[in-house]
């Protein structure tokens, strides 16, 4: 099969896969969000600790895939995680019918304790899925499945990449109509649980046919392995062959920038 079509399938596959992804995460934000207010007593509480919540839980997921990247082969973090997710966004559907916040024994516990509860984990795990196609598209289009390549310092920059978080972000879109119009009110919180848990296995299943045929990981680089550029920097291939664009792989401003960015964005929100 000629290269050209074979990254566009895997494209295609992978911009579905982060289309859905988004529609169920924010499907599942909203569905908790609504699940929250319940042992909260009052919306705004109820909004306040899911939204709280959910973003850590999403951070948590994003540093546990950054931790186990060079550890675990993109072969089996995907269907774990995916298949987690599934199972722990079912068994809060499950226990939502029965939980109810006048339970002598839930009552031993605060409203943000219980949201943390049944909040955290599928949070954590839905912040697992972005980063993992994105590491599953640059395996593809880079040839490897980390950052760099063993051999060298350059990467290549992918506007692929963007385009990803554009097709996910229209999918978070779609998944916050869905979810306030048609989910809540006709399923309620359990069945709406549960109907997302069944979509994550859509993204399973789109994902299966990259995985099986997955491009080996490249040899680990020893450390004592000669560097092309000082540790500060690192070379990025451009499409100019005469030079490289240098940039700086640690610097606190941009880190800074990003927090704040961030920040900003969630105030708006």
């Amino acid at each position: 099969m000629p290269a050209v079509q074979v990254a566009k399938q895997t494209f295609t596959l992978v911009g579905a896969a982060a289309f859905l992804s988004g529609a169920l995460a924010i499907a599942l934000e909203m569905i908790l969000m609504r699940l929250a207010t319940r042992y909260t007593g009052s919306a705004s509480d109820g909004t306040t600790a899911a939204l709280t919540i959910y973003l850590l839980g999403l951070l948590a997921g994003a540093a546990l895939v950054l931790t186990l990247n060079n550890k675990n082969g993109l072969k089996f973090l995907p269907p774990l995680a995916i298949g987690l997710l599934t199972a722990t966004s079912a068994l809060v559907g499950f226990l939502s019918t029965w939980a109810r916040p006048d339970l002598p024994l839930l009552q031993l516990f605060g409203g943000w304790m219980l949201c943390a509860a049944a909040i955290f984990p599928p949070a954590l795990l839905a912040g697992m899925i972005f980063p993992l196609l994105l590491l599953l598209s640059a395996s593809f289009y880079f040839g490897s499945a980390v950052d760099f390549a063993a051999s060298t310092d350059k990467v290549r920059p992918n506007s692929k990449v963007i385009l990803l978080y554009l097709i996910s972000n229209l999918g978070s879109a779609l998944g916050a109509v869905a979810a306030t119009v048609w989910l809540l009110p006709r399923l309620g919180i359990a069945h709406s649980l549960y109907g997302v848990a069944a979509g994550w296995l859509g993204v399973l299943v789109l994902l299966i046919p990259l995985l099986l045929q997955l491009p080996p990981a490249p040899p680990a680089v020893p450390k004592s392995a000669p560097k092309s550029a000082p540790e500060s920097e690192v070379a990025i291939e451009t499409d100019s062959a005469s030079e490289d664009v240098i940039v700086s792989r640690s610097g606190p401003y941009t880190y800074i920038s990003v927090f704040l960015a961030a920040l900003a964005g969630l105030l708006f929100e």
